[in-house]
């Protein structure tokens, strides 16, 4: 995976966690990668794994497709299952983590017995 893709895997993971927190019941998630040239993608993931690709070039009035990278977007970016794993994981540490203990096992220990 490329640098600009793993970057907007990472954006998709931000925004996924920052929807989550704001509503409890996400059903997809929109975000974006600037090229740093004028241009930029907007990629959108729904619960069902539906990828969406939007190209925005520089000069507006170049209105071509980017077949090529939006294969390899469809083919790169982590199905939405992935995304709310991470996010549950992240819930799980953080709640270990606010009761002072220092690992997960010694947490659900605790908890669990």
């Amino acid at each position: 995976m490329n640098k600009w893709m793993k970057k907007l895997s990472d954006n998709m993971s931000d925004d996924f966690a920052k929807r989550h927190n704001e509503e409890h019941c996400v059903r997809s998630v929109l975000t974006d990668y600037h090229f740093g040239d004028g241009s930029f993608i907007e990629v959108e993931l729904t619960s069902m794994d539906e990828v969406k690709v939007w190209f925005y070039h520089k000069d507006p009035d170049v209105d071509r497709p980017c077949s090529n990278i939006e294969q390899y977007i469809l083919d790169n970016l982590p199905h939405w299952d992935d995304y709310k794993d991470e996010y549950e994981e992240m819930l799980m540490e953080d709640e270990w983590q606010s009761h002072g203990f220092r690992n997960e096992a010694d947490y659900l220990h605790y908890r669990y017995g």
